[in-house]
């Protein structure tokens, strides 16, 4: 019971018997702090969760979560992908905006300013020799690992890449 995303499980007293061969128990599981987590104040012990906003993790730093370390043992696959996405636009919010805070290690070895946003993380991507994959080149994996010819069984809707190494040679 409860409002949408707010819901918690409620007994009802009633009990049924279902025969079965099999039982497999899924439920969720706590999220435990990392160290150091709950004296900065970024682990909310009753809900198993790291204190976030929209997935950035409150106060000034670059951290983000998604999943259930973000909102809680609850929802279906589904609620996973939304969940994803609403993380992924505070990134992108993150990154272009000016209080993105620039970690120290991040700063050129040269001295330079590091531009932010989307240019400065390419900059930072290509000074530290990063091989980043743009979208056009995920959809050229995407397309491989939905080869035909790569499947186990007519069912399977696409056999997933599992190395880097293997990703990067379908993208170049």
């Amino acid at each position: 019971e409860g409002e949408p995303h707010q819901q918690k499980p409620v007994g009802t007293s009633e009990m049924e018997t279902i025969p079965a061969d099999l039982v497999l128990v899924s439920i969720g599981y706590r999220g435990m702090p990392l160290a150091g987590m709950e004296e900065l104040e970024l682990f909310d012990n009753q809900k198993g969760v790291v204190a976030n906003d929209h997935g950035k993790v409150v106060g000034e730093n670059n951290l983000f979560v998604a999943g259930w370390i973000k909102r809680g043992p609850t929802g279906i696959i589904g609620t996973n992908i939304a969940d994803a996405k609403d993380t992924v636009g505070s990134v992108l919010r993150f990154i272009d905006s000016d209080s993105a805070q620039l970690l120290e290690t991040q700063q050129p070895a040269d001295g330079s300013k590091m531009t932010k946003g989307r240019v400065g993380l390419a900059e930072y991507l290509q000074r530290e020799d990063v091989e980043a994959v743009d979208w056009h080149q995920f959809l050229k994996i995407e397309a491989a690992e939905s080869d035909r010819s790569r499947l186990r069984s007519d069912v399977q809707p696409r056999e997933k890449i599992l190395t880097v190494k293997e990703m990067l040679d379908v993208v170049s």
